[in-house]
């Protein structure tokens, strides 16, 4: 893969700084110039990888988005593709966070450069891609500790264009994927989130153990949920915790907006996390037991989670939903407000007309009718506390 050439286009290669099956990276000049620039180039030869090396190479070029590295110029020629980046000059986001002498140093750090990060992947986002691969080797802190996203080897566009990526191909470094891309789901800029709240988590926390096989990891993401940061370690800031517990939702839905996270967490809005004691589970756990039950029946089923605030009720509906995730079964849920009498219904019936892309989801719906009953949800008789006790007639 690495060029025996001395030169690619216009400019001189003077030090190889890592290689891959399907590209090499350089350290290049420009004849006369000072400034050092990287040169990313593949060997032509495999259609689909020199097909994804342009698509990176067009996601890049067109993203104008702080915290993003510029692509300054291309070519292409009988043996090689290529382009050329701005150098940043910085140390992987763990290797960085790590450099605090402790906890509320990397505390620090984290709170330094997240808002940053999360503006960067709402550019991103609306630039209409999917990064697909945030790990800390793809996030450099330079010197002036502004983080730095690289890498778009892998990226989707999320915006109605076509795909790379073959199906059941799985792409990505699975410790930081999230749990839809690993099961192979369709993918939302939230899976980015996830895989940003993972590389948080272990930068504050220390790295989880790595697992071998794909499905080993869906079902860690998905029935063990990693505990939140400051029930780890209580001098964490709650703010931090809660927002890192966000990002690592199960539902895509939960993650937020990345912008608006960013300005809870620089102080730009006022923050409205609550945070009721953690809730631990004793006994038998029987309404954890009793959801797990219902995913093993067959047909539709229903599970109404109640209780006082701080119950654990949120907590018990996401372990019951990423069991579902690991079993194949596909799960919408509705939460009951006081103020909104049959809120929980109308969101599970929102939810069942959102019309995902994927056409089996919507088969398994059946879009249509939930369609009708969403018209007719606002004529249902409701008691006070908004129970349903009747059907609409015809």
């Amino acid at each position: 893969m690495t060029p025996t050439l001395p030169m690619i286009g216009p400019y001189e290669l003077i030090e190889l700084l890592a290689e891959s099956r399907s590209a090499a990276v350089w350290v290049a000049r420009a004849p006369g110039a000072v400034r050092d620039l990287v040169l990313k180039v593949r060997r032509r030869g495999d259609v689909q990888l020199d097909r994804r090396f342009l698509r990176e190479y067009e996601a890049a070029r067109g993203l104008a988005v702080p915290g993003v590295v510029r692509v300054l110029d291309a070519g292409i020629d009988a043996r090689y593709l290529w382009f050329l980046m701005e150098r940043v000059f910085g140390l992987p986001f763990d290797a960085w966070v790590a450099c605090a002498p402790d906890l509320a140093g990397r505390v620090a750090r984290i709170r330094a450069v997240t808002p940053a990060l999360l503006r960067s992947l709402a550019g991103i986002h609306r630039a209409g891609f999917i990064h697909r691969d945030l790990k800390p080797a793809n996030v450099l802190v330079d010197r002036q500790g502004i983080a730095w996203i690289l890498d778009f080897g892998i990226v989707q566009p999320w915006a109605g264009g076509p795909g790379l990526t073959a199906e059941g191909e799985l792409v990505g470094t699975l410790p930081f994927m999230s749990p839809e891309q690993i099961s192979g789901a369709p993918l939302t800029p939230a899976s980015d989130l996830f895989s940003l709240g993972l590389l948080l988590y272990e930068a504050l926390l220390g790295p989880r153990p790595r697992l071998a096989a794909p499905l080993d990891w869906l079902r860690a993401l998905c029935t063990e949920r990693l505990p939140p940061p400051v029930c780890r370690d209580s001098s964490i800031p709650r703010d931090v915790s809660a927002l890192i517990e966000r990002l690592l939702s199960l539902d895509p839905i939960d993650r937020g907006d990345p912008e608006e996270l960013a300005n809870l967490l620089d102080g730009q809005e006022e923050a409205r996390v609550e945070w009721p004691e953690p809730h631990v589970w004793g006994g038998d756990g029987m309404a954890l037991g009793a959801g797990i039950r219902l995913l093993a029946g067959e047909g539709p089923r229903l599970l109404v989670l109640s209780g006082p605030p701080g119950s654990g009720r949120r907590r018990t509906a996401e372990q019951i939903r990423r069991e579902a995730m690991v079993r194949g079964v596909r799960t919408v849920r509705g939460r009951c407000v006081v103020e909104r009498p049959g809120g929980a219904v109308e969101e599970v019936l929102a939810a069942l007309t959102a019309a995902p892309r994927d056409e089996g989801w919507r088969r398994t719906l059946g879009a249509d009718d939930a369609s009708l009953l969403l018209e007719m949800w606002p004529y249902l008789p409701l008691e006070p506390e908004g129970q349903v006790i009747g059907s609409a007639s015809e």
